[in-house]
């Protein structure tokens, strides 16, 4: 088990971040460099000017997005198939590392293992819903696109 989450092979991502946020753009960050070799992560600011949900989420709104991570799987041709793979909150996280080779994959799969996986959850879920409350830039036009 420890070799296999060290190298990772699979399908590629799309993950969607706040870009506006400290925490976020950190973990971000480390997922990148992680990211480096494999790039099997396509990371997508949603504060950046060409972002629109229209061309991706058709259903989610910049505010579903704000409100917990998404991550899309993608097709071989590094589109997002016709059967949409939308993972969102822990669940996403837990992709993400797993879609990284190192230490960070094996957290991916440790995130797995029942009893853990309540209390990630339910960790995530509180700190989600808290940083989105405290969101300023949220409460305009901001989140409407």
């Amino acid at each position: 088990m420890f070799r296999r989450c060290l190298s990772f092979r699979g399908a590629k991502i799309q993950t969607f971040y706040d870009g506006n946020c400290p925490l976020c753009r950190k973990e971000i960050s480390v997922l990148q460099w992680l990211n480096r070799h494999t790039q099997s992560i396509r990371f997508t600011n949603l504060h950046s000017d060409d972002f629109t949900t229209r061309s991706v989420l058709r259903e989610s709104t910049k505010e579903d997005l704000l409100r917990r991570m998404h991550v899309v799987k993608l097709d071989e041709s590094g589109e997002m198939g016709k059967e949409k793979g939308i993972v969102t909150g822990m669940d996403a996280m837990r992709l993400l590392y797993k879609h990284t080779n190192g230490v960070m994959s094996c957290l991916g799969s440790l995130l797995e293992v029942p009893g853990i996986k309540f209390l990630a959850d339910s960790a995530y879920d509180r700190w989600a819903e808290r940083r989105f409350k405290k969101l300023r830039y949220c409460n305009d036009a901001s989140c409407k696109l």
